[in-house]
């Protein structure tokens, strides 16, 4: 029915090929840079792996919305394998890495952080902690999973409006979206670990 890459890196590198290939739709990730610039006058840190940052559809990104002036870019080279190998939130190694990594982006301008790759929500307070300043978070899970509703309902898949409020899950994480809609849309998802990958959902 669907295939949603739901990882910013490989959106990056593999979903104009796999548009090609099937006959489905296929939505991918993009980071949330329009609403960040939207909500803020002064500039947006945008956190990704380095693959995300360097490939053509991120950089085009910020073509459409003439957001080079505005937007700094933040290649995170080991957070997402951190997060994968268990470095739990509030833990001292965590703490001490984005300590180092954000320092050189206090007191510059920064107003919002884009979190650029799916594992970064699981941190995301740990993230505005190390920042250290009023600054606005963003992602962009939501909005890709509301575009996987909408495509599914312009072809007249029913579905049955997840239930986050009663979930026992509290990281707001796309991975979590995607199975409560997997589990009306007849999805399979499988995780694709690693700083540049991530996990895909495919439609059966």
């Amino acid at each position: 029915k669907a295939l949603v890459i739901a990882c910013n890196t490989a959106t990056s590198a593999v979903i104009d090929e796999l548009r090609k290939e099937v006959d489905i739709p296929v939505i991918g990730m993009e980071p949330a840079i329009k609403p960040a610039l939207a909500a803020v006058e002064g500039k947006v840190l945008m956190m990704a792996t380095p693959a995300t940052i360097r490939l053509e559809r991120y950089n085009n990104l910020l073509e459409r919305f003439n957001a080079r002036e505005r937007v700094v870019n933040l290649a995170c080279n080991k957070l997402a394998g951190m997060i994968e190998h268990n470095v739990l939130s509030h833990s001292n190694e965590l703490q001490d890495y984005l300590a180092g990594l954000l320092a050189p982006y206090k007191n510059t301008g920064i107003q919002a952080i884009v979190l650029g790759c799916t594992h970064y929500v699981f941190i995301k307070e740990d993230i505005k902690e190390a920042f250290g300043e009023d600054v606005l978070i963003f992602d962009g899970n939501r909005g890709t999973v509301n575009r996987l509703k909408s495509v599914l309902e312009e072809k007249g898949i029913k579905l049955v409006a997840p239930d986050f409020a009663n979930s026992n899950l509290d990281v707001p994480s796309l991975q979590f979206d995607l199975e409560q809609l997997a589990s009306s849309v007849d999805c399979l998802i499988i995780d694709v670990g690693g700083d540049d990958a991530g996990a895909f959902a495919l439609g059966r």
